[in-house]
């Protein structure tokens, strides 16, 4: 059984040979503690990994949770990035392909905007019907077929913020 040291150690190995930077490991679980050694039934062991190529500024993450602890996903994407480097060798891949399909787009915390008020409220609202009524009225003015021009990012970022307040509570 790996240990969440070994496993954070195979993923910064094998990042180290991409001589990759500003790496972040990171799990969603409140509890890192017992996530980490996957105490929880029904935790989310997953892991990601952030960093960024030397080739580059794009920001990379991979992301598991395939295994029933972390340790064991870390593990999973540090096999994932040896198997890369293993294209790499073989010559089947150039590490721009390699990694294409992993690039991370994270806005910046500081700009995301409470989820009420992408939704209007000036506060978060006392109930749920308030939400759905706002954001039914929201829908009907931001949808892409009325308004084509933004191409739905306003309607995206509506819907995002509407699921919000529903995926915080059981």
């Amino acid at each position: 059984m790996v240990s969440f040291e070994q496993g954070i150690a195979r993923v910064a190995l094998e990042l180290s040979r991409f001589s990759a930077t500003d790496v972040t490991i990171t799990s969603n679980r409140s509890n890192p503690l017992a996530t980490l050694l996957g105490f929880l039934q029904g935790a989310d062991v997953g892991a990601a990994v952030y960093f960024r190529l030397p080739s580059g500024t794009r920001l990379r993450c991979f992301a598991c949770d395939r295994w029933d602890r972390v340790p064991d996903n870390l593990c999973a994407i540090a096999k994932h990035l040896e198997s890369i480097r293993g294209q790499l060798r073989w010559g089947v891949a150039t590490i721009e392909q390699s990694f294409e399909g992993f690039a991370a787009e994270l806005p910046a915390a500081a700009a995301q905007k409470p989820w009420w008020v992408v939704l209007g409220f000036a506060e978060p609202p006392k109930s749920r019907a308030e939400i759905v009524v706002k954001y039914h009225d929201l829908c009907h003015l931001h949808h892409p077929d009325k308004r084509p021009a933004d191409g739905g990012e306003l309607f995206k970022e509506i819907a995002a913020a509407y699921r919000c307040p529903f995926e915080a509570t059981p």
